[in-house]
């Protein structure tokens, strides 16, 4: 290797390789670093939040639940933690699990007393749970804070008129 080009030929290569291989480890890097899942981003939450609403509608509450409870006490401009608590007792009365929701449907009361979704759902459950006092008396209380042509009123009034007769 005394001839003069090959050395030249030799080093252009050494560099070439060595320009490859940073190139890999940085684009490497670069890849797996924007998928990384960073458990402070609230837009973590805010997928969260919009697939536990996901799995609602598709009638997969053990997914849900799992979901809304990463959710608990995470802030948004999106949702409310009231609103967290009333699809976690809105997915436990799917499941028939009536003191978990009663729980949670209590849990989000507290903190929005006139939240409107956890009182007719807390109706709903009322009427499961065949408690039909309790669940006139969410009907006046919705019935108040929503007013008699809300959706939530006229469904639970539906159901609670269905109910009695």
């Amino acid at each position: 290797m005394n001839n003069p080009s090959q050395l030249v030929h030799r080093t252009v290569s050494v560099l070439f390789l060595k320009y490859i291989v940073i190139l890999s480890l940085f684009l490497s890097q670069t890849a797996f670093g924007a998928g990384s899942y960073d458990l402070d981003d609230s837009s973590n939450y805010e997928a969260d939040y919009k697939l536990g609403l996901e799995l609602i509608k598709k009638e997969k509450y053990e997914p849900a639940i799992s979901k809304f409870k990463k959710l608990i006490d995470k802030k948004s401009d999106n949702y409310t933690q009231a609103d967290i608590y009333n699809y976690l007792g809105y997915t436990h009365r799917k499941l028939k699990k009536f003191d978990d929701a009663e729980t949670y449907y209590l849990k989000a009361l507290k903190l929005d007393s006139d939240h409107v979704g956890a009182l007719e759902y807390i109706g709903e459950l009322y009427l499961e749970t065949y408690r039909i006092e309790e669940a006139k008396n969410s009907l006046q209380k919705l019935k108040s804070v929503a007013g008699e042509s809300s959706e939530e009123y006229i469904e639970l009034s539906k159901l609670i008129s269905n109910y009695t007769q």
